[in-house]
């Protein structure tokens, strides 16, 4: 990523290496039509936890859109080496982002 000069939007972001996260409420469309009035509380509660997430962990955030965030770190504090089998990877970093995308998407317990 590369600041363009005379951009104010972009003036001072890092370039190199970065690590990004992008975030969005799942299903925020339907929920804004069900409940406007919880939905604004929710979105107001989301952006503090996120923007105090993303600057404790040293990132920065460079767009939002909607409720979606887009974060850029300089440094990744969960980084790990990742075995390759058979055209796979496995190691905890793997096992890292499977335990977070089950939580992301988790089905309702039965």
């Amino acid at each position: 990523m590369t600041a363009l000069s005379g951009d104010a939007s972009t003036a001072g972001l890092s370039t190199g290496t970065m690590t990004f996260v992008f975030t969005d409420i799942e299903g925020s469309m339907q929920r804004w039509e069900r409940n406007r009035v919880a939905m604004q509380d929710a979105v107001q509660r989301h952006d503090a936890i996120m923007r105090s997430a993303i600057a404790r962990h040293h990132g920065r955030v460079f767009k939002t859109i909607g409720d979606a965030f887009r974060a850029a770190f300089t440094r990744a504090g969960h980084v790990g080496t990742a075995d390759e089998r058979g055209a796979e990877y496995f190691g905890p970093p793997v096992n890292r982002v499977a335990r977070l995308f089950s939580i992301a998407h988790a089905e309702p317990r039965r």
